[in-house]
């Protein structure tokens, strides 16, 4: 411990170590969310799309 009684050392080095594992994992996060909002528009975009062929069959 440090003269201020707040642990100094390992701890410090773990969350710095952690640190960097961490943004990788928000990182990856955020690229599978906007992965997936992609498909998701895409697949609406398909849906709108084969709707109104429908649309231009039945009329």
């Amino acid at each position: 411990m440090s003269a201020c009684g707040w642990p100094v050392g390992p701890t410090a080095t773990v969350e710095y170590s952690y640190r960097r594992l961490i943004d990788f994992f928000n990182w990856e996060n955020d690229q599978k969310k906007k992965t997936e909002e992609r498909a998701k528009e895409q697949r609406n975009r398909q849906k709108g799309r084969q709707a109104m062929m429908q649309d231009g069959v039945v009329k």
